[in-house]
């Protein structure tokens, strides 16, 4: 098992960090220095993310006034004043009704899908909804709210829309005694009509965490046991995927409570989760939906952040490394957690503080309390984390909150071993490090002048500027 500790410093508690633009610190040209909150009505909690293509954010989650609420961000992170009221929305849907967005997706046109559940302020009963913008912020009249009852209680929790314009929304229905569990699929036609939907019962002990859409139209279902379900796009199991379309948590993995899940190029998944409580769990299956035992120590990473920590989001980055957000905590401070991890599931160490940055979201004197919940890798590779914050000094209610991270590439070690010194030099300073000490001694299997031995490993990742020691052959010594 790879495990990785991060001490809770109280500068990184507080954000404060160098100027210098290495992997995982605050991007100072976002918010104000790298942070923003955002008080929306009396209260509101963040629970999705996307990045539109010309850079401005959209968040999306619930809110204490009992309705869907949307939030746009210019690329610098300031309310987009286009947008709604202020660069927000509040959409209710009818008088004691309570309605809680969990999921977004982007129309080619520009305009905004967003899905979760709809429930009487006085009854256990909850449906599908969904709701649609113009690019304004405005409600599309043609689409407006919808809503669909399919059982007793039933949630979207992930939304795509196709190319054809046709919406998607997966989600998990109960029966009234909320003793049968299945997944749901609904599928609605441009104008927000219903085409029809589609129940599978799940078997007793898969209880539903997170679901989200593959880049082919498949939908992958993650059970709290770090069980998988997968569903062709039309709604039946996929027979090629595990036994039946179920993959059963392998034994021996330590992750519990999965809540993100990402898609590799490969078709690889990966899914993040805590380590118990007090730690990132990330765990790689198979296209097939085996365990990767290539992934970390057979199939599954874990990074120790302290009690009361776990991940809640995981995105991908182009180059293949990986990106998982969550919350660590300091005492009654629960703060904005990042990791960046390599694609065989090594901690990137030239990103925050040994692989993790820890941001609170407040401004000396005032401290927040912070989770992310959800991440999106920008075209240029910035990270950006969006989550919940609440004000612990003066009080306060909860409010949106993102952080931007910069992700310059810092020192990667290259394999200088059997190269001669001058070459050995040249890649080493290319790949953003420094030659350090230089040592010497005779060999007879390596050319004089050619390096031996390096210091640290090849491939170790390293703040900008790190020092490579070398080991370096004086050739055979004369008798």
């Amino acid at each position: 098992m790879r495990l990785a500790t991060v001490a809770l410093a109280t500068s990184l508690l507080l954000g404060v960090g160098s100027a210098q633009a290495v992997p995982g610190n605050l991007d100072p040209t976002f918010g104000r220095g790298g942070k923003v909150t955002t008080p929306i009505g009396s209260g509101s909690s963040a629970e999705a993310l996307l990045t539109q293509p010309d850079g401005k954010f959209v968040v999306a989650g619930s809110s204490w006034d009992d309705g869907f609420t949307v939030a746009r961000y210019t690329p610098a992170g300031a309310l987009d004043a286009g947008f709604g009221t202020g660069g927000h929305v509040l959409t209710k849907f009818g008088p004691d009704i309570d309605a809680d967005a969990h999921a977004a997706a982007l129309q080619a046109d520009g305009q905004l899908v967003v899905g979760g559940e709809r429930s009487h302020l006085y009854s256990a009963d909850a449906q599908f909804a969904l709701a649609r913008y113009e690019p304004d912020g405005s409600l599309d009249p043609s689409f407006g709210r919808v809503t669909t009852t399919i059982a007793h209680e039933s949630r979207i929790d992930a939304v795509a829309v196709r190319p054809d314009q046709t919406i998607v929304a997966a989600g998990t229905t109960w029966n009234a005694t909320n003793t049968h569990l299945a997944f749901a699929l609904a599928h609605y036609r441009p104008d927000g009509s219903l085409e029809g939907v589609l129940t599978t019962p799940l078997p007793d002990d898969f209880y539903v965490m997170t679901i989200a859409f593959q880049p082919d139209g498949k939908i992958l279902v993650v059970g709290s046991n770090f069980d998988l379900a997968r569903f062709e796009p039309d709604g039946s199991f996929d027979t090629g995927f595990g036994s039946g379309g179920i993959a059963r948590r392998p034994s021996g993995l330590h992750g519990e409570s999965p809540r993100a899940v990402a898609f590799q190029p490969d078709g690889k998944i990966i899914v993040a989760g805590a380590y118990h409580y007090r730690g990132f769990a990330l765990v790689r299956y198979t296209a097939s939906g085996a365990l990767d035992s290539s992934f970390g120590s057979g199939g599954e990473v874990v990074t120790e952040l302290g009690w009361f920590s776990e991940a809640l989001a995981v995105s991908m980055q182009p180059d293949g490394m990986i990106v998982a957000a969550g919350t660590a905590q300091d005492g009654a401070i629960e703060t904005f957690a990042v990791a960046r991890y390599e694609a065989n599931g090594a901690i990137d160490g030239t990103f925050g503080t040994g692989g993790v940055a820890v941001t609170n979201l407040g401004h000396w004197p005032t401290i927040v309390s912070g989770r992310a919940s959800a991440l999106s890798v920008q075209p240029d590779g910035k990270i950006v984390a969006a989550g919940t914050v609440e004000t612990l000094t003066g009080g306060g209610s909860p409010t949106f909150g993102l952080t931007r991270y910069l992700v310059t590439p810092g020192c990667r070690v290259p394999d200088v071993r059997g190269d001669r010194l001058a070459d050995a030099r040249t890649a080493i300073v290319g790949a953003g490090c420094i030659v350090g000490r230089i040592t010497r001694t005779y060999s007879r299997t390596v050319k004089r002048d050619s390096v031996i031995r390096q210091h640290p490993a090849p491939g170790t990742g390293l703040a900008e500027g790190a020092r490579v020691r070398l080991l370096v052959s004086k050739g055979t010594r004369k008798r």
